[in-house]
């Protein structure tokens, strides 16, 4: 059974509990929807998976541990960044408990809870949770939904269930769902929706003829429409409380973001009393009264109910007034109307169906057909037999619904995203490149004058640095440059490259001539400032680099990895976040993914995390961007490797010994062997150091360092072409996205891709930024492709 978040970051520590600590365990929503082998109307869905060691985080927490304490350091370790939406809840006397985030966890509990046991969900549904940016608490939501919508939490007007159950259909089986054979899916809808028998028979013509009208529809855009639809009705994302009225009767209270709603037990729907801009106060007594104070047109009244307990009334108060906060702070008040026009521009209608007739690239479609042989007749089966779908010809066979999880930690298992889905976002388009050259360029919302610093004419390149593109700072020599003020361009494309239609020879011969054309007309400087240093929206995209436990782990404070794309270590308790300023790298063109980390040279307080990093990412190759280790006094790498034959270099974990060194004219190959102390692993590591390097820090020769990429691919392949390759100079941005950027090139050159130095840079600054952060860096890449082109002579 598949597990939702993955089990190769949730580490399991044993841990000795003081009087001043407890152990809580954290358990994770595991939402895997599948039909079973035999369906039928008795059966429950969805199933539910769950495995304590998979689904279980452990917290060690102090007894002034705050709930949102807990909850910052589960997101950090699931890569959420949108932690606004989640809470903690627990299970006692029969009641599910929200935690208040900003109150001490131990405060919250009953005194004789020694190992209290959470669960992570969403507590705060937001007014439009198709524009969370954040794709894995997006994803996250989408999941509570459809669970809601399964279980029967949402009550649905008559007019509105045809097209919300076809929509739902739709998004999860795309075309391949088949009424006839899937009856216990029928029944579980037919429950979702309080379908009733007498209306059975006209309710799936009626969703059978909606759901054929939409076949061809991507799921994506069917599950944002299904997503849509439900967010609009009063009962989305309502959290109730059971009191008593005045009268001793039992009443649900319930919050959403529209406000205030009540429910009596014999109601089946909630009735809006007020909005939350009209809630004055709610208070509570000594006599477990809750009162709540509204104010609708200059009207005063209150509302009084009573709760079962002194502690389920201080309960009830501190969680309305939580929500009444929350809901007052992140969502205007705003009517239905206002969403609909507002949700225009973001939601495709149904009504244009027919632009996006397309295949679905987003959800593997499977099979759906119960088997016939075990499957007992229902009354639905009668139904359904006179309900045929024209669209739906497909054989399908026995199998489970598409699986909703979230895959939170696997880089290399991406969504592709169609060209025109509104929703795509850089976490859809991860490893991917363009190669539309006419593009309107991407530039930095604000334009800043900035001072030009010019580069010493030689023979081999003769440039001056044009860096206009650059915000509020004068452009230093070094690798550095300011972070705070960038913004990223919300559209930017990173579409899969097609495959050229050209030969081989006349490919590279009109590369060559686009590149000497670019280099002679000098549009390659206009096309270095045209691509954004770094992603344009940096709000809490570098938080975990900025934490002060983390800041001493960076060579340079403006120089900090992407929270999503960072490495990550095993926590310790040298290194609690398991941070490292490292980013992995990796560009898909056509079905070929070239992986890297890029890091910074390792410091004297991160040598053991560099040689743990190695360990832990199945790393056999390591790129050394560095001349000398000491340069102008100033110390440019700390001495990470044994220098000496047979020398070791020890750290926690490992022992590094050196086996052999092979010194060419302008780089160095050393053989290392990698002990682990346990005596548990050895590992042969190749190091490889270009060393000819002149004053601005650019390789002496072009066909010097084609040589040195071309022996390292070399060892590369030898190793295994899908373990990262790791590269580091000294901040880890200059030097290392000028070889990563070459090496791609003259793999794309050598299989015949076709594909636009620009589009692959910009891929690679979405994973780590400032890549090739120079000018005539960037024109020290095209004059080594010209080369490299020239030597083929196969033009």
């Amino acid at each position: 059974m598949p597990s939702l978040f993955g089990k190769s970051q949730l580490y399991k520590y044993d841990v000795t509990v003081s009087k001043n600590h407890f152990l809580a365990l954290v358990r994770l929503p595991d939402y895997y929807f599948r039909l079973p082998s035999n369906s039928s109307s008795s059966t429950t869905w969805p199933v539910f998976s769950r495995s304590q060691q998979q689904q279980t985080i452990e917290c060690l927490m102090n007894h002034d541990s705050l709930a949102k304490d807990c909850i910052n350091y589960i997101v950090q370790r699931l890569h959420i960044k949108d932690s606004s939406h989640v809470g903690l809840r627990y299970y006692t006397n029969g009641r599910y408990y929200w935690l208040d985030p900003d109150c001490q966890i131990k405060k919250q509990l009953s005194k004789d809870e020694l190992k209290p046991i959470f669960n992570f969900s969403i507590m705060f549904y937001p007014i439009q949770p198709y524009s969370i940016v954040d794709e894995k608490a997006r994803l996250l939501i989408y999941q509570q939904i459809y669970l809601n919508f399964i279980s029967s939490l949402y009550t649905i007007p008559a007019n509105q269930i045809d097209s919300i159950v076809a929509c739902c259909l739709q998004s999860l089986f795309g075309d391949k769902f088949n009424f006839e054979q899937n009856i216990g899916f029928i029944e579980t809808l037919k429950n979702a929706v309080g379908m009733t028998d007498k209306l059975l028979e006209s309710f799936l013509k009626s969703v059978n003829k909606i759901y054929c009208s939409l076949n061809g529809l991507d799921p994506s855009v069917a599950r944002e429409e299904f997503i849509k639809e439900i967010s609009e009705l009063d009962s989305y994302g309502i959290e109730h409380f059971l009191v008593k009225s005045t009268m001793n009767t039992p009443v649900y209270i319930g919050v959403n973001y529209r406000g205030l709603h009540t429910k009596s037990t014999g109601q089946s729907s909630f009735k809006l009393d007020a909005n939350w801009d009209n809630v004055i106060a709610i208070n509570s007594n000594k006599q477990r009264q809750i009162t709540i104070s509204i104010n609708k047109n200059n009207h005063r009244s209150s509302f009084i109910y009573y709760a079962e307990s002194a502690n389920y009334n201080r309960y009830c108060v501190r969680i309305l007034n939580l929500f009444r906060n929350y809901f007052l702070k992140h969502n205007p008040q705003t009517t239905i109307k206002d969403r609909v026009s507002n949700d225009h521009n973001i939601i495709l209608k149904i009504t244009n169906q027919q632009l996006f007739k397309k295949n679905s690239l987003i959800h593997s479609v499977p099979d759906l057909r119960s088997s016939s042989t075990d499957a007992k007749t229902t009354p639905i089966s009668s139904i359904l037999s006179s309900i045929s779908c024209h669209s739906n010809n497909s054989a399908v066979t026995t199998g489970s619904l598409p699986n909703l999880s979230i895959q939170l930690l696997t880089l290399t298992k991406q969504k592709i995203k169609q060209k025109n889905d509104v929703y795509a976002t850089f976490s859809d388009n991860l490893n991917q490149v363009q190669t539309n050259n006419n593009d309107e360029p991407i530039v930095f919302s604000k334009k800043v004058a900035v001072e030009h610093q010019q580069v010493p004419s030689t023979d081999k390149l003769s440039c001056q640095s044009d860096l206009q593109c650059l915000p509020q700072m004068i452009y230093q020599q070094s690798d550095k440059f300011p972070i705070e003020n960038l913004k990223r361009n919300e559209s930017i494309r990173t579409d899969i490259i097609p495959h050229s239609t050209l030969s081989s020879t006349n490919n590279r011969t009109h590369q060559l001539a686009e590149f000497v054309s670019k280099v002679e007309s000098g549009s390659v400087y206009d096309e270095f400032d045209s691509i954004p240093l770094c992603r344009m929206d940096t709000n809490n995209l570098f938080q975990d680099g900025r934490l002060s436990e983390n800041a001493k782990r960076n060579r340079f404070a403006d120089v900090i990895p992407y929270n999503d794309t960072r490495v990550r270590l095993i926590p310790i308790k040298e290194n609690l976040h398991g941070y490292i300023n490292a980013s992995h790298v990796k560009i898909r063109i056509q079905n070929t993914i070239y992986s890297y980390i890029a890091t910074e040279a390792p410091l004297p307080l991160t040598i053991s995390d560099f040689w743990r990093m190695i360990s832990l990412n199945n790393i056999h190759v390591i790129v050394m961007l560095i001349g000398d280790l000491i340069e102008n006094d100033q110390q440019m790498c700390a001495h990470y490797f044994p220098l000496k034959k047979d020398d070791l270099l020890r750290t926690s974990e490992f022992e590094i010994e050196l086996i052999s060194e092979q010194i060419r004219v302008d780089f160095i190959i050393r053989h290392f062997r990698m002990y682990a102390i346990n005596g548990q692993r050895i590992r042969t590591v190749v190091h490889l150091q270009y060393t000819a390097w002149d004053d601005n820090q650019l390789p002496l020769e072009c066909q010097s360092f084609i040589d040195f990429v071309n022996e390292v691919d070399c060892v590369r392949r030898y190793y295994g072409e899908t373990n990262p390759c790791l590269v580091h100079c000294t901040a880890g941005i200059g030097r290392t996205g000028l070889f990563i950027l070459i090496h791609v090139m003259i793999q794309c050159i050598n299989f015949n891709k076709k594909v636009s130095v620009s589009s692959v840079l910009k891929v690679m600054r979405e994973h780590r930024m400032s890549l090739v952060d120079r000018t005539y860096q960037y024109v020290f890449v095209y004059r080594c492709l010209i080369t490299y082109l020239k030597s083929l002579r196969l033009i």
